[in-house]
């Protein structure tokens, strides 16, 4: 190859990296009012994505109005998710109430997306609103109920005597924690049957002198069924008598996230207890210790 057709040869890759360059220095300069724009009036659902998201890394307050216009008339998946992503972003209060009328949405995907943005704006207007999405089944519903702490608290616990909700009403107080540890007790101690056995399961996991007063007491008298939803608390402490009761707890109400934990603990006489369990139920130990999908199933 001679000087020439080299130096020509270099000359165009020259050019073309200054084109690039010059084409990425200028997507990252759009301006605020430019992604505006784009988000109100780009043909292509994927570019409004695109804006909506950099609208929200931006916290762009001035965007909130056309955010929510997104939000309440674009029927396309990423615009309406994206807006709604960058309206829990930017934590403007305007965005409460079009966010909770889409939790309404035939559109899950949009339906979770509100919730979470509600859980980060964190106003006690979305409380009722998200427990009637989370026993509407919005998975998202739960996570955003629990960041809004001390306000929803106490709807959550009257949740746990219901069957529809208990599970994810569980999951958000667990979320919540110790701020939730006196009010659990008061309704561990006030409630009874699988309310009061829901309310074990969120104390168990939660590490406070008060709450291992409590269940300590409430185990005293050996009840097996209280042990199981309260074996996760049973596995932290030392009592002489926790590992016997562990192992009848297994035995009569065992699952396999119990079982899982028991082979996770290193406890010997857990393992055993598991290997029994399993043999009995038709599982798999070698799969339960590979958090694999056991064969079989409980009866």
């Amino acid at each position: 190859m001679g000087p020439k057709r080299v130096s020509w040869c270099v000359l165009v890759l020259a050019i073309g990296g200054i084109v690039l360059c010059s084409c990425q220095r200028t997507r990252r300069a759009k301006s605020t009012a430019e992604l505006i724009e784009d988000l109100r009036s780009e043909k292509r659902s994927r570019s409004r994505a695109a804006a909506a998201r950099s609208l929200g890394e931006r916290k762009a307050v001035q965007a909130v109005p056309v955010l929510i216009t997104a939000l309440e008339k674009d029927d396309a998946d990423p615009v309406g998710v994206s807006a709604a992503s960058a309206l829990g972003s930017i934590k403007d209060l305007r965005a409460v109430e079009p966010l909770i009328s889409i939790l309404a949405e035939l559109n899950p995907l949009l339906r979770e997306a509100a919730a979470r943005a509600l859980g980060e704006l964190k106003d006690t207007r979305a409380v009722g609103p998200l427990l009637a999405a989370m026993k509407g089944g919005n998975a998202e519903a739960g996570p955003a109920l629990a960041q809004m702490g001390e306000s929803a608290i106490a709807p959550l616990i009257d949740c746990l005597g219901e069957a529809e909700t208990r599970r994810p009403a569980v999951e958000a107080l667990v979320m919540i924690g110790k701020p939730a540890g006196g009010r659990l007790i008061e309704a561990f101690r006030s409630s009874s049957g699988e309310g009061r056995i829901a309310v074990a399961r969120v104390l168990a996991q939660i590490d406070d002198p008060q709450v291992r007063h409590t269940l300590s007491a409430a185990l005293q008298d050996g009840d097996v069924r209280l042990a199981a939803a309260a074996y996760k608390f049973l596995m932290r402490i030392e009592a002489a008598d926790a590992q016997d009761l562990l192992v009848r707890a297994l035995h009569d109400y065992g699952d396999v996230q119990m079982a899982r934990d028991f082979l996770s603990s290193g406890r010997p006489q857990l393992r055993i207890a598991v290997q029994r369990w399993a043999s009995e139920n038709s599982y798999a130990v070698e799969l339960l210790q590979n958090n694999g999908a056991p064969h079989g199933r409980r009866q």
